[in-house]
């Protein structure tokens, strides 16, 4: 257990195991299978047991399966599982005063507002627009002559003449 608790990652990610694990290597694995968890312990599928004190991304702060945790997400999801900014909550506007009653600011629940800039000058949209043009004459060309080889070539397929139509010369 001392080896596995000062162990450290490899320093590149190791190939996918033979048993088929089809994930990405994205992150270099540490030796410990991990089965369930509870508080601040990881459980192995034998039972075996390593305390948690990993500080990286998605850590569970309050330990795993922390009661108050756990009834709280419970209500949420039998509440709304999901909801969008762009329709009124009254949870938002509870979660806002709440923040306010201890002093805290509700822009806090806001951290990036993304602000919609144009910065382009008349002459550079204008530019865009006649650099965009000749694909539209070239699409209508293309369409146009579509309907023409359709139209040429429509009941000569049933009539078995398509390949004389297509071997006379134009013009």
């Amino acid at each position: 257990k001392r080896e596995l608790m000062n162990a450290s990652p490899p320093v590149s990610a190791t190939p996918p195991p033979p048993d088929g694990d089809a994930l990405a290597p994205v992150y270099a694995q540490y030796p410990f299978e991990v089965d369930r968890a509870e508080g601040v312990w990881l459980i192995g599928p034998h039972g075996e047991r390593v305390l948690d004190l990993y500080g990286g991304h998605a850590v569970a702060a309050l330990g795993y399966g922390h009661p108050g945790w756990t009834e709280a997400l419970a209500a949420q999801a039998r509440t709304c599982q999901f909801q969008t900014n762009a329709l009124p909550m009254s949870v938002r506007t509870r979660a806002a005063q709440r923040l306010l009653v201890r002093g805290i600011s509700p822009v806090l629940m806001r951290p990036v507002v993304a602000e919609d800039r144009d910065l382009a000058t008349p002459q550079s949209r204008s530019a865009l627009m006649f650099s965009i043009l000749p694909y539209f004459f070239v699409l209508t060309v293309f369409l146009g002559g579509m309907y023409l080889a359709i139209d040429t070539t429509a009941g000569e397929r049933e009539r078995q003449s398509l390949e004389p139509l297509l071997a006379n010369p134009v013009g």
